[in-house]
């Protein structure tokens, strides 16, 4: 009986195991404190690359050198972010800035997350020339981010390959203990 649920274990390890490694796939960042060096306000990366091209996407992140989300500078950079579609049209999605108190890792992050899948095509996310840092430095040009998308994303955010590839391990595993038990 001990064999059988060791085997379960693996199995349930074997299928959580991917789909944790997809998730965990996001865009880190941080660093910096918000304070005022002297140095500009700038785009010190993002959670996908420039020219990306994506079979979907749930949200998009940049991180600032220096901490955007203070309740002083907060609201007004919340309006300088946007998404538009390869035509200039806004694409629905929220811009998203941590309570640097309560998330103080997150300082520097502006998340754009989007209200439904995206079509198939090109798009921009753009942080407008003006958002401004906790240290009252501010971006000096627009910063622009292009990506694809495939095709229309998928209803869920889950990932099939990993669970596809679990069950085909749990189904060796359970043949395997089977014809084990048999031969016994």
């Amino acid at each position: 009986m001990r064999k059988i649920l060791a085997i379960i274990a693996i199995c349930v390890l074997a299928i959580t195991m991917p789909a944790v490694a997809f998730a965990a796939g996001g865009g880190g960042g941080g660093g910096g404190n918000g304070g005022g060096s002297g140095e500009p306000l700038v785009v010190e990366s993002a959670s996908i690359e420039e020219g990306a091209t994506l079979d979907s996407v749930d949200s998009i992140t940049l991180v600032f050198s220096k901490n955007v989300c203070e309740a002083s500078v907060r609201d007004a950079n919340l309006a300088l972010g946007s998404v538009i579609d390869a035509k200039g049209n806004a694409v629905a999605a929220k811009v998203v800035l941590a309570d640097d108190q309560v998330e103080p890792d997150k300082r520097n992050d502006m998340v754009f997350q989007f209200e439904k899948p995206l079509a198939a095509g090109t798009y921009k996310v753009i942080a407008k020339a003006g958002i401004t840092s906790k240290s009252g430095d501010s971006l000096a040009e627009d910063y622009v981010l292009n990506f694809t998308v495939k095709g229309a994303a998928a209803s869920g955010s889950t990932n099939a390959v990993p669970i596809i590839i679990g069950a085909v391990v749990i189904i060796a595993v359970i043949a395997g203990v089977l014809v084990a038990r048999r031969k016994k």
